[in-house]
Protein backbone atom coordinates (compact mmCIF):
# COMPACT_ATOMS: atom_id res chain seq x y z
CA UNK A 1 0.00 0.00 0.00
CA UNK A 2 1.12 3.51 -0.67
CA UNK A 3 0.08 6.61 1.21
CA UNK A 4 -1.14 9.57 -0.80
CA UNK A 5 -1.75 12.99 0.69
CA UNK A 6 -5.31 14.02 1.43
CA UNK A 7 -6.53 17.52 0.70
CA UNK A 8 -9.10 17.19 3.48
CA UNK A 9 -7.84 18.00 6.99
CA UNK A 10 -4.76 15.81 6.64
CA UNK A 11 -6.48 12.42 6.75
CA UNK A 12 -4.15 9.70 5.46
CA UNK A 13 -5.51 7.68 2.57
CA UNK A 14 -3.94 4.48 1.32
CA UNK A 15 -4.37 2.65 -1.93
CA UNK A 16 -4.67 -1.12 -1.90
CA UNK A 17 -2.91 -3.23 -4.50
CA UNK A 18 -6.11 -3.17 -6.56
CA UNK A 19 -6.33 0.62 -6.37
CA UNK A 20 -9.23 0.81 -3.91
CA UNK A 21 -9.18 3.69 -1.46
CA UNK A 22 -8.74 2.46 2.10
CA UNK A 23 -8.93 4.94 4.96
CA UNK A 24 -7.77 4.44 8.49
CA UNK A 25 -10.44 4.28 11.16
CA UNK A 26 -11.86 7.60 12.27
CA UNK A 27 -10.41 8.81 15.55
CA UNK A 28 -11.95 11.18 18.08
CA UNK A 29 -10.25 14.22 16.63
CA UNK A 30 -11.55 13.59 13.12
CA UNK A 31 -15.01 12.65 14.40
CA UNK A 32 -15.23 15.90 16.36
CA UNK A 33 -14.16 17.93 13.31
CA UNK A 34 -16.77 16.25 11.13
CA UNK A 35 -19.53 16.70 13.74
CA UNK A 36 -18.70 20.35 14.45
CA UNK A 37 -20.85 23.34 13.58
CA UNK A 38 -19.34 25.57 10.90
CA UNK A 39 -19.88 29.31 10.49
CA UNK A 40 -23.05 30.27 8.62
CA UNK A 41 -21.07 31.44 5.59
CA UNK A 42 -19.67 27.88 5.28
CA UNK A 43 -23.05 26.26 5.74
CA UNK A 44 -25.00 24.48 3.04
CA UNK A 45 -27.53 26.88 1.55
CA UNK A 46 -30.48 25.04 0.00
CA UNK A 47 -31.67 26.27 -3.41
CA UNK A 48 -34.47 25.04 -5.68
CA UNK A 49 -32.63 26.42 -8.72
CA UNK A 50 -29.86 28.89 -9.44
CA UNK A 51 -30.73 32.06 -7.54
CA UNK A 52 -33.84 30.54 -5.90
CA UNK A 53 -32.77 30.32 -2.24
CA UNK A 54 -35.15 28.53 0.15
CA UNK A 55 -34.06 30.35 3.31
CA UNK A 56 -32.73 27.07 4.76
CA UNK A 57 -29.11 26.70 5.81
CA UNK A 58 -27.33 23.74 7.44
CA UNK A 59 -24.20 24.36 9.49
CA UNK A 60 -23.54 20.80 10.68
CA UNK A 61 -24.30 17.23 9.65
CA UNK A 62 -27.12 17.20 12.21
CA UNK A 63 -28.60 20.36 10.67
CA UNK A 64 -28.14 18.88 7.22
CA UNK A 65 -30.08 15.71 8.15
CA UNK A 66 -32.83 17.87 9.65
CA UNK A 67 -33.05 20.10 6.57
CA UNK A 68 -33.19 17.07 4.25
CA UNK A 69 -36.40 16.11 6.06
CA UNK A 70 -37.91 19.62 5.83
CA UNK A 71 -37.04 21.21 2.49
CA UNK A 72 -39.05 20.81 -0.69
CA UNK A 73 -37.87 17.98 -2.89
CA UNK A 74 -36.66 20.45 -5.58
CA UNK A 75 -34.15 21.70 -2.99
CA UNK A 76 -32.73 18.19 -2.86
CA UNK A 77 -32.88 17.27 -6.55
CA UNK A 78 -31.19 20.47 -7.76
CA UNK A 79 -28.04 20.44 -5.59
CA UNK A 80 -27.68 16.65 -5.85
CA UNK A 81 -27.67 16.79 -9.66
CA UNK A 82 -24.80 19.31 -9.49
CA UNK A 83 -22.77 17.41 -6.87
CA UNK A 84 -23.22 20.19 -4.32
CA UNK A 85 -23.97 17.91 -1.35
CA UNK A 86 -20.93 15.73 -1.95
CA UNK A 87 -18.67 18.76 -2.41
CA UNK A 88 -19.89 20.50 0.76
CA UNK A 89 -19.55 17.37 2.87
CA UNK A 90 -16.07 16.65 1.53
CA UNK A 91 -14.59 20.14 1.38
CA UNK A 92 -16.30 22.00 4.23
CA UNK A 93 -17.35 19.27 6.68
CA UNK A 94 -14.27 17.17 5.87
CA UNK A 95 -15.94 13.77 5.65
CA UNK A 96 -14.55 11.90 2.67
CA UNK A 97 -16.32 8.67 3.65
CA UNK A 98 -19.77 10.25 3.59
CA UNK A 99 -18.96 12.08 0.36
CA UNK A 100 -18.10 8.71 -1.23
CA UNK A 101 -21.36 7.20 0.03
CA UNK A 102 -23.35 10.07 -1.46
CA UNK A 103 -21.43 9.78 -4.71
CA UNK A 104 -22.54 6.13 -4.92
CA UNK A 105 -26.21 7.14 -5.11
CA UNK A 106 -27.13 6.85 -8.81
CA UNK A 107 -27.12 10.27 -10.49
CA UNK A 108 -30.60 9.75 -11.93
CA UNK A 109 -32.17 9.24 -8.47
CA UNK A 110 -34.71 11.98 -7.75
CA UNK A 111 -37.62 12.92 -5.52
CA UNK A 112 -38.54 11.13 -2.33
CA UNK A 113 -36.27 8.18 -3.14
CA UNK A 114 -33.30 10.54 -3.24
CA UNK A 115 -34.40 12.22 -0.01
CA UNK A 116 -34.67 8.81 1.69
CA UNK A 117 -31.26 7.63 0.41
CA UNK A 118 -29.53 10.83 1.52
CA UNK A 119 -31.16 10.81 4.95
CA UNK A 120 -30.17 7.18 5.47
CA UNK A 121 -26.54 7.84 4.47
CA UNK A 122 -26.22 10.94 6.66
CA UNK A 123 -27.99 9.42 9.66
CA UNK A 124 -25.88 6.25 9.52
CA UNK A 125 -22.70 8.31 9.33
CA UNK A 126 -23.71 10.50 12.27
CA UNK A 127 -24.36 7.38 14.37
CA UNK A 128 -20.94 5.94 13.40
CA UNK A 129 -19.14 9.17 14.27
CA UNK A 130 -20.95 9.59 17.59
CA UNK A 131 -19.96 6.06 18.58
CA UNK A 132 -16.30 6.87 17.87
CA UNK A 133 -16.59 10.12 19.77
CA UNK A 134 -18.52 8.34 22.58
CA UNK A 135 -21.47 10.69 22.40
CA UNK A 136 -24.68 9.29 23.82
CA UNK A 137 -27.39 8.94 21.20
Amino acid sequence: MSIIPSKIIGVPITLSKKGAVVRKAVDKTLASKILRTVHAHEGFWFHKATGDFTGKNATSLNDFAKMLRLVEVQSIDFPFSRGDFRRWIQLIIGDIDLAIRINRIPQDTRGEKLRKDLIRAVDERIVELKKVYHIKL
